[in-house]
């Protein structure tokens, strides 16, 4: 999955403090849309407070700022996914979108001071890479769709699912992979965790003991309090 040639200098000095950035791209042929905005803002908040609640109430990821960040792309949103790659047709729309994002924001791959988080108000062709992989992850316009609690044909509806989805792409963004055993047989109760099949149960999922103290490992987990004091699914749905 990643190509485009990761910024490993960062625009940013080593005393930032490790965050997670999340950004809204909107293509050239397209306007930012106020409710978009909201959800993603919602959806972040929400995962944040899922995360602290899971590793015990005293840490969780530290939102960079505002969030999301809006930026706009030079391309119109076809570009993405049709815009010829010496790569398979399938990594044109990760390479193409990438490629471009990293330019204006000064993202790149394992990066030492962020994860990044890409909400991208341009589709993807059937095929085509998205999700998340070396600190970055791409959610795509159906994410934004179902944040909304409107849905794509072929997807699932409701606004708790697209957050699960935030949650896990996230989760590997911090390095957590599919479980090993849920990939050989996905049956097993704990194949209904965050990092496997519980993002469609959202929030009424969790995360494995292992992935728990991998994530306290890592410098992107630090003592903080959430955003939301309360959580309720049900808010999901005020981003409308």
């Amino acid at each position: 999955l990643p190509q485009p040639s990761p910024n490993t200098q960062g625009r940013y000095d080593s005393g930032v403090r490790p965050s997670v950035r999340v950004v809204y791209l909107i293509p050239a042929d397209r306007e930012p849309r106020a409710d978009y905005t909201r959800a993603i803002g919602n959806a972040c908040g929400h995962v944040q407070r899922w995360y602290w609640e899971q590793l015990g109430r005293q840490r969780t990821f530290r939102l960079h700022e505002p969030f999301p960040e809006i930026v706009r792309m030079r391309h119109p949103e076809r570009w993405f996914s049709t815009h010829p790659r010496p790569a398979n047709r399938t990594q044109w729309y990760w390479e193409n979108l990438l490629g471009e994002a990293f330019e204006l924001t000064g993202a790149g791959f394992d990066d030492a001071a962020h994860r990044w988080v890409f909400y991208a108000d341009a589709e993807h062709d059937p095929g085509q890479s998205v999700g998340a992989a070396a600190g970055v992850a791409v959610l795509p316009e159906h994410d934004l769709v179902g944040l909304i609690g409107d849905v794509r044909p072929g997807h699932l509806k409701g606004a708790p699912r697209w957050v699960g989805g935030l949650g896990h792409e996230l989760g590997h963004a911090l390095g957590l992979p599919h479980p090993l055993a849920c990939e050989k047989d996905g049956s097993r109760p704990e194949c209904q965790c965050l990092m496997y099949l519980g993002y469609v149960r959202y929030p009424a999922t969790f995360l494995l003991e292992e992935e728990k103290a991998q994530l306290l490992a890592s410098p992107f987990i630090a003592p903080a309090s959430p955003l939301r004091r309360r959580f309720s699914a049900v808010d999901l749905l005020r981003a409308r």
